[in-house]
C-alpha cells in the first residue's frame, strides 16, 4: 500500500528512481532489494518515477541492441 499523505515533487522522485536504478545495476544484495521495494511502495510518485527510469532504459537498449546489430559497436 503507498502513503500518499506527504507530498513529493516529480523531480526529486525522479532523481530518486535514477539513483536506485544505479544502486540495482549492478548484482545488488537482498537487503538493498528490500530498501528499494520499501522506497517504490512509500509512494505513487516513486512508482511513476520508477516506471519512467525503466523506460528511458528500454530505449537505450533498443538503442544498443540496433547498433550491435549493424556492427556499429565496438567492444
Amino acid at each position: 500500500m503507498t502513503d500518499s499523505s506527504y507530498q513529493i515533487s516529480p523531480d526529486n522522485a525522479l532523481r530518486q528512481a535514477a539513483e536506485w536504478a544505479v544502486e540495482l545495476g549492478d548484482n545488488p544484495s537482498s537487503g538493498t532489494l528490500y530498501q528499494w521495494q520499501s522506497w517504490l511502495n512509500q509512494h505513487q510518485q516513486h512508482q511513476q518515477a520508477w516506471l519512467k527510469i525503466q523506460q528511458v532504459q528500454a530505449r537505450f537498449q533498443t538503442v544498443e541492441n540496433s547498433q550491435t546489430a549493424k556492427g556499429v559497436l565496438v567492444n
